[in-house]
C-alpha cells in the first residue's frame, strides 16, 4: 500500500468522525449545570430547563463548610429568587453581573461587579477574585431565566474554590422590578 493512500484513508476517517460528532452534538446538546446536590455534571438540556425559579436559601441560614455550591440553602439549590437576592444585597453581600460587558455598560444593578465566564478563558484567574473571600456569599445574576451566564460563572467560581454561590434565576429584570437602582458605565 502506498503511503499516500494511507494518508487519504486516515483523513477520510477523521472527516467522518468530525461529521458524526457534529451531528450528534446538534441532536443531543449538553451543558454543565449546577445540580441540586452541589456537584457539576453534564446534563442533557430538556424541556424543563429555565422553568420557574427554584426555591433558594434563607439569607440568615447557617453556612456549613461541606463545599456545596450554596451551603446555606436548605434545599441544596444555589438558585434564589430576586426577593431573596435583594435581602442579601441590602445586607451588604457581594453582587456580580455575569452578562457581557456591553450589557453591563448599558445598565447594571448599582454596586454590582462585572465578571463573566469569558474572564476565565485560557485557564486565567480573573484579578477581581483576589478581592472576594472563598467563603463569602456571592450573588450572581444575568438576563433572567433564559440566560445561563450566571450559572456558568458559578461553575467557574466553584472550580476556583468559592463555596457560597447564589444564582438569581429572574436575573437583572427581576432585580430591576424590585426597584433596585440601576447604574450605567464601565466597571470601576
Amino acid at each position: 500500500m502506498k503511503p499516500q493512500g494511507t494518508l487519504v484513508r486516515v483523513l477520510a476517517l477523521a472527516g467522518i468522525g468530525i461529521v458524526a460528532g457534529a451531528v450528534h452534538s446538534a441532536f443531543v446538546p449538553v451543558t454543565l449545570r449546577l445540580s441540586e446536590n452541589g456537584t457539576d455534571a453534564p446534563t442533557p438540556l430538556g424541556p424543563d430547563d429555565h422553568a420557574a425559579p427554584r426555591p433558594g436559601p434563607a439569607p440568615d441560614a447557617p453556612r456549613p463548610s461541606d463545599g456545596t455550591i450554596s451551603p446555606s440553602s436548605r434545599s441544596g439549590s444555589p438558585f434564589i429568587t430576586s426577593a431573596q437576592a435583594k435581602e442579601l444585597i441590602d445586607a451588604g453581600e457581594t453582587l456580580i453581573d455575569a452578562r457581557t460587558i456591553e450589557q453591563y455598560r448599558e445598565g447594571h444593578i448599582d454596586g454590582a461587579f462585572h465578571l463573566s465566564s469569558a474572564d476565565f478563558s485560557g485557564g486565567r484567574t480573573p484579578e477581581l477574585l483576589r478581592f472576594f473571600a472563598k467563603d463569602q456569599p456571592l450573588v450572581i445574576y444575568c438576563d433572567g431565566a433564559d440566560c445561563d451566564a450566571s450559572e456558568n460563572l458559578a461553575i467557574f467560581l466553584k472550580q476556583s474554590g468559592y463555596r457560597d454561590l447564589r444564582v438569581v434565576k429572574e436575573g437583572f429584570p427581576g432585580l430591576v422590578a424590585l426597584g433596585l437602582p440601576v447604574a450605567k458605565g464601565d466597571p470601576s
